[in-house]
């Protein structure tokens, strides 16, 4: 079963974040589509609403051989950026040809490389959970130290600099304050508006945070 208290990994997080990119990506030009198509190129409600049904049929046809494409490849990444790159011309082709077979063929293409996007990121975070599976059941079966590292941070004697976002969540900030108690001589430093990766989000006020603490070394 996986730890309630425990942090998501930098892979979690990047798909998180591949997930929120993409949200939108699947749909295209989505619904500004056929208000474009009205508005600036004069065509009919009956027109638009074929043209995007054209795609849209196709794009639900081709889930299941998307799916079977996605679940063979070992390509996903390559795959995924693919249709990433395929959606975005589609979108760059239909202001350049805003005619109706141009605008429907876009549509049938778009379609697929959408299933494509929505596919492989399923099945890029239904793998990452797989691969952490093992490493959840192996950190259960750790040996505990004896006695709890807790207890021993009073034996460090080296210089501590402890850094620590101040919009990181509340166990994070707290168990760098108990650090920095515990260690003798150890200092702190809370690092405002930066969450949990303070050396990728403040990466030249770190550095220089170090540099400067290794100077006083």
């Amino acid at each position: 079963m996986q730890d309630p208290t425990r942090r998501p990994a930098p892979a979690e997080r990047a798909l998180d974040a591949l997930c929120l990119l993409l949200s939108d990506v699947r749909y295209g030009l989505g619904a500004y589509l056929g208000v474009y198509l009205l508005t600036q190129h004069a065509w009919d409600e009956a027109s638009i609403g074929l043209a995007l049904s054209i795609g849209g049929l196709v794009g639900l046809l081709s889930q299941t051989p998307i799916g079977l494409l996605v679940d063979a490849t070992r390509a996903k990444r390559a795959l995924l950026a693919g249709a990433v790159v395929v959606v975005t011309a589609t979108c760059l082709v239909i202001p350049l040809a805003p005619r109706f077979w141009p605008v429907a063929a876009a549509g049938v293409v778009a379609g697929d490389a959408a299933a494509d996007v929505r596919e492989l990121t399923e099945a890029m975070v239904l793998r990452s959970y797989e691969l952490q599976q093992h490493a959840w059941e192996a950190s259960a079966e750790e040996e505990v130290l004896d006695p709890p590292v807790n207890d021993r941070l009073g034996e460090v004697s080296c210089p501590t600099l402890v850094l620590v976002g101040d919009e990181d969540v509340s166990d994070m900030v707290a168990i760098a304050a108990h650090v920095a108690d515990s260690v003798s001589g150890a200092r702190m430093v809370n690092l405002s508006g930066v969450a949990h990766l303070p050396s990728l989000e403040r990466a030249d006020e770190v550095n220089a945070l170090l540099l400067a603490f290794l100077r006083e070394c």
